[in-house]
């Protein structure tokens, strides 16, 4: 029998789509197979408020949690000063983690335990570990490995890329194989070597340890090609389901409405292909572009709405693919059974009115967009490819469809200018009637594998592992440096302190409680008028109604800057007397805004609903 295994923190609201295909490979192939998704046991143990803080609130503080289980000989920090540097999540005590380490940690570690074993005759297990999971799975590893040396251990996952994956393996000796990047074709003949007693030799990106403890690689790592994507069964997330159930999310009404099916319609990264944006490192080593068949993505998606009764549909993809609204979603319209889906995507902010409307009208709710900023300046210096007047018609084009986009605000970004920062401040309160950046501004990190880290000196000096991780890791044994993946840096060309951020951090703070906990959200609407006139009525300031009425000259002008455009344009287009003395009296009122001679009016239809989130 083969275990996967999914430790926390894993998101619960979703299956594994990593291990949930590796299953079906696996399956496919005649090899037994269980997943077992062990973050449910341990939100049961603590609560699941609780372990979502540490999930996703102070991430290297869940991982310290299981230190101490994972190197029973020490790391490198006590616990004071680790906590110093780590602050704690909302909601826990410096005692109630020390507590949750002390008593809940061990006991999780036996529970889990006891559910491997209680899966069969156990050959091999695999951890797929990503960002929150590597502590959790040594700690595991080590008490499976305490209960049966036979049993063999693989790691992948975006935690043991490259030469992350290469260090963790020599330094943590009870790891029998890693795989270093994709895996989709190699997970096969690793395990069937694994469980059968053989080395498993001459597998591109995968390192084993042979008879004599020695690390070997089989061949250099190559990232998958679109046809063995293409030859992926669909996941299999039975096991999910019924722990799901167990756990009570699927008897849970408002629990169940959370919950998402996980797929992809591609890999890598087709914008940072042309232009890698300079602080972004999530594509690894692969950030090469590959789509899946068109056909491929509609069975896989039809099929898991089949079997798990949901038409919720996370795309895991790393940026939306142009072809998504061009073959994907017509053919799912066409499709007997993918009608009424609910999609989370990730996507950049250059789309058009029209491509935004057709994710509306197919499901679209969620779009983890890549705005990062609202400076034109500093989106030129982080290579996005945008202008912050894009981004702003973004966010009106989200608004006024019904789309939900999930955002931050990066700042202390080299090349910055506090002309910037002070603009953006002025501009924010005209954006309050839009959704604000709810991730909040934040400055922004050394990554691996991003053009910032892969090109020391350029934008940054001393980039060095932070100092929590020697809280994490023995630093006698392990090279901090080989398994950050985030890192600390003496950032070049940025602004000193914290005093040039403040303005914007508040606006986007006041942004974001309006929100969040206003009774009624800030708004900017407009309605027709008799003869061609606009009302418009402008609450976007706390306690504070405003209405203008255009007539139906400056209406027609009003309504020609629904989307971008320029003065220029405008005259061609309108065929009248020159717009700009209007246009900028609507940039005077706050009702539009200017950028390099493009202008952009920011009311959206009165009526506009207020997309429906649960999540």
């Amino acid at each position: 029998m083969i275990v996967l295994i999914n430790m926390p923190y894993a998101p619960l609201q979703f299956p594994c789509l990593a291990t949930g295909l590796i299953k079906a490979r696996l399956q496919a192939a005649g090899l037994k197979c269980r997943e077992l998704n062990l973050g449910f046991l341990l939100a049961e143990m603590i609560g699941t408020s609780h372990y979502q803080q540490l999930a996703v609130k102070k991430s290297h503080v869940g991982e310290w949690l299981f230190a101490q289980a994972a190197w029973p000989d020490g790391v490198g920090l006590t616990d004071s000063d680790f906590l110093k540097l780590a602050g704690f999540p909302d909601g826990l005590s410096r005692q109630q983690l020390l507590d949750l380490r002390a008593l809940k940690v061990p006991a999780f570690l036996d529970a889990a335990m006891e559910r491997v074993m209680n899966c069969g005759s156990v050959e091999a297990v695999g951890f797929s570990c990503s960002f929150v999971q590597t502590l959790s799975a040594f700690a595991l590893a080590r008490r499976l490995k305490a209960h049966n040396l036979q049993i063999k251990v693989v790691c992948g996952g975006s935690n043991f890329h490259d030469i992350m994956g290469t260090e963790l393996m020599e330094k943590f000796d009870l790891i029998d194989a890693v795989c270093l990047g994709e895996a989709d074709d190699v997970v096969v003949p690793l395990f069937r070597s694994l469980v059968h007693g053989r080395e498993p030799t001459r597998l591109p990106g995968v390192l084993y340890r042979n008879r004599r403890g020695r690390v070997c690689e089989g061949r250099a790592y190559i990232s998958v090609s679109a046809q063995i994507l293409d030859q992926n069964p669909h996941p299999d997330f039975d096991d999910y389901f019924s722990e799901a159930e167990n756990f009570g999310l699927l008897s849970d009404e408002k629990m169940r409405s959370r919950l998402y099916l996980a797929t992809e319609t591609s890999r890598g990264c087709w914008k940072g292909e042309k232009l890698h944006c300079t602080f972004c490192g999530l594509n690894y080593k692969d950030i090469s572009f590959r789509r899946k068949n068109t056909q491929q993505v509609v069975s896989t998606i039809a099929h898991l709405i089949r079997r798990y009764r949901l038409k919720k549909i996370l795309l895991a993809d790393r940026i939306m693919p142009k072809q998504f609204l061009r073959d994907v979603l017509p053919a799912l319209r066409h499709h007997p059974d993918t009608g009424d889906i609910t999609f989370w995507i990730e996507s950049g902010s250059q789309l058009t009115r029209k491509q935004v409307r057709n994710l509306a009208q197919a499901g679209v709710l969620l779009i983890q967009t890549g705005i990062e900023n609202l400076s034109t300046n500093i989106l030129k210096c982080m290579r996005k490819g945008v202008s912050a007047l894009k981004n702003v018609h973004f966010l009106k084009l989200c608004r006024t469809y019904g789309i939900y986009p999930l955002w931050t605000i990066l700042v202390a970004v080299p090349g910055e200018r506090q002309k910037d920062y002070d603009e953006m401040a002025s501009l924010i309160p005209k954006l309050a009637h839009f959704t604000p950046p709810l991730s909040g501004v934040n400055p922004v990190r050394m990554h691996r594998f991003s053009p910032y880290f892969n090109k020391p000196g350029r934008w940054a000096e001393n980039i060095r592992p932070p100092e929590y991780l020697r809280g994490l890791f023995p630093e006698d044994r392990v090279n901090l440096a080989k398994v950050a993946f985030d890192f600390d840096a003496d950032w070049k060309d940025t602004l000193a302190g914290d005093q040039p951020y403040r303005q914007v951090a508040e606006a986007a703070r006041v942004w974001t409680d309006a929100w969040q906990h206003a009774t009624d959200l800030p708004s900017l609407v407009y309605e027709d008028l008799p003869q061609g006139g606009l009302d418009l009525l402008d609450t976007r300031t706390s306690g504070c109604n405003v209405r203008f009425e255009l007539k139906p000259e400056e209406a027609s002008v009003y309504r020609a800057i629904d989307d971008p455009a320029s003065a220029g344009g405008l005259r061609l287009r309108l065929g009248r007397r020159d717009p700009l003395p209007t246009l900028d009296r609507f940039v005077e009122e706050k009702i539009a805004i200017c950028e390099n001679g493009r202008y952009l009016g920011l009311a959206i239809p009165a009526g506009t609903p207020v997309p429906a989130l649960d999540n």
